[in-house]
């Protein structure tokens, strides 16, 4: 698994997961981190406050609160997933 990581109190911290298909890399035109949080775990460090995702286990809608993503609802019919940027969950 990749994570963008963060300097924090003069120490390394994930400071959100890349688990999407793009993972984690650095654009050389505008000089930023790129982080595809697409799917990330329950619980796993985020840090775009009200971002939201899919579970990339059970399939639910994840939201970033707190700096760590929490569920925000089961999926019942139609897994979480993303397409052209937009997220899915029935």
């Amino acid at each position: 698994m990749q994570s963008m990581l963060v300097c924090r109190d003069r120490s390394l911290a994930i400071a959100s997961s890349c688990r999407g298909p793009k993972g984690c890399g650095f654009d050389r035109e505008s000089y930023q981190v790129k982080c595809d949080d697409a799917v990330a775990v329950e619980g796993e460090a985020c840090d775009r406050a009200n971002r939201i995702t899919c579970s990339a286990i059970n399939g639910a809608e994840l939201v970033c609160e707190g700096g760590r993503y929490i569920k925000r609802r089961d999926c019942l019919r139609v897994a979480c997933h993303i397409e052209n940027s937009e997220l899915f969950c029935d």
